[in-house]
């Protein structure tokens, strides 16, 4: 084994010529173990396995350049992988694992067909596969990787992609496209999810016509699509739709086109038509219910903040008149107060007018037959009969005002139970 260190950043190295034969050529490896990247130069072995990359343990970048590596399992750890020239047939993804996986580059080897469960390698952005043996690609290894951006599957002999019926070809991050010089005589972009693409290359095949590209990919900036067969009403069509959405068209002068299957290019350009309009049918409607969306959150946002202003007012005048009431509350214990203590008083008084007049009464009667006793003597019968007179007159005017008194007396008790009524009501 022949090893030559390289300083990039103390942590790349190129190891050349190594060969592993047996367990002892394995831990050779673990001189290398503080290494984030390595570059195998010429090395010969049957499986890159995961026991090898036990042994690097830091290892996150690998190339593998020209030898003889047949197989590589992909290890959770990597994040780039590139195999050039190195006779690769299999590459192993375990969906069980959780990859890292970023970049995936193979070049120039006997691989046939996409590996199996490539589908699992969640994290990846890149996939060149360019300029191997690859004869159909089934798309539905491919679908959902949602952070591929790059698929380049240039200059193999892919006659064909495949997919399930009706099943979509979800890979929404993808941005370029290379299917260029391959044998390709059939070629349909319908049921892909792959609205980002902005680079396809398409030339150097036997296609006629590429159905649903137009609709695919609404913001395509560069199309390769010369050296093809293709249909001349097709291409005239193709040509003018892409100009007007300021596509550039690479050698466009050169596309040559046949004067046959007509019927299919318009049936194609008939369906290109009608999803147009469904589209722009469908935009208008999102757009109405955007507006009715943003419509009704205004609507809604100004109701709410009606509310919260009729909440705030309805708040006010509560607490105004709970003031108010516990005011007058006050108030009205105050005035209940003075009414229980003008009760009192006004028995007091009732009870002192009533001895009052008792006392006056019976005070004055003795004193009026005293006096009756005392002249009945000397009186005679007119004089006498004009003191009773006199004293039946004084007793009237004290009936009047007994009488004026418990009146008054009467209404004062009256008053007395109405304040206690509304007292019991509050």
């Amino acid at each position: 084994m022949k090893t030559v260190k390289y300083n990039f950043d103390d942590d790349t190295c190129e190891i050349q010529s190594f060969v592993i034969n047996t367990e002892k050529d394995i831990e050779q490896l673990s001189q290398f173990a503080e290494y984030s990247s390595i570059n195998f130069k010429w090395p010969t072995m049957s499986t890159m396995s995961s026991i090898l990359f036990a042994k690097l343990a830091a290892l996150n970048d690998l190339k593998i350049d020209r030898g003889k590596v047949l197989t590589v399992e992909i290890v959770p750890q990597l994040e780039h992988l590139q195999l050039d020239s190195c006779q690769t047939i299999d590459l192993i993804v375990n969906p069980a694992q959780e990859y890292k996986l970023k970049s995936l580059i193979v070049w120039k080897t006997p691989l046939a067909e996409l590996p199996k469960n490539i589908t699992y390698l969640k994290q990846l952005n890149q996939l060149d596969l360019s300029d191997n043996q690859i004869e159909f690609i089934n798309l539905d290894k491919l679908s959902g990787l949602l952070k591929l951006r790059s698929l380049h599957l240039n200059s193999n002999k892919i006659k064909r992609l495949i997919h399930s019926s009706q099943a979509t070809i979800n890979l929404p991050s993808l941005e370029l496209i290379y299917l260029h010089e391959n044998q390709l005589t059939n070629l349909s972009f319908e049921n892909w999810n792959a609205t980002s693409v902005r680079h396809l290359h398409l030339h150097r095949n036997r296609i006629p016509m590429a159905v649903s590209v137009l609709s695919a990919f609404p913001v395509l900036r560069d199309v390769r699509i010369h050296d093809n067969p293709l249909f001349c009403v097709w291409k005239n069509f193709l040509v003018e739709e892409l100009l007007a959405r300021n596509v550039k068209i690479y050698k466009e002068d050169e596309l040559k086109c046949l004067n046959t299957g007509e019927i299919d290019a318009k049936l194609e350009i008939f369906s290109y038509k009608m999803w147009r309009k469904s589209d722009e049918l469908w935009r208008k409607l999102a757009y109405l219910h955007d507006d009715l969306k943003q419509s009704y959150k205004n609507a809604n946002y100004q109701i709410v903040e009606e509310i919260r202003k009729l909440n705030y007012t309805i708040s006010a005048s509560i607490h105004v008149f709970n003031n108010k009431f516990n005011e007058n509350e006050k108030q009205f214990l105050k005035l209940e107060a003075n009414v229980t203590q003008l009760f009192h008083k006004n028995h007091d008084l009732t009870e002192y007018f009533y001895q009052f007049a008792l006392e006056h009464i019976d005070d004055h009667l003795i004193s009026v037959e005293t006096q009756i006793k005392q002249e009945d003597k000397g009186l005679n019968w007119q004089q006498q009969q004009s003191q009773l007179n006199q004293i039946e007159q004084n007793l009237q005017k004290i009936e009047a005002k007994q009488n004026a008194l418990i009146e008054n007396l009467r209404k004062i008790s009256l008053l007395s139970v109405l304040m206690s009524n509304v007292s019991k009501e509050n």
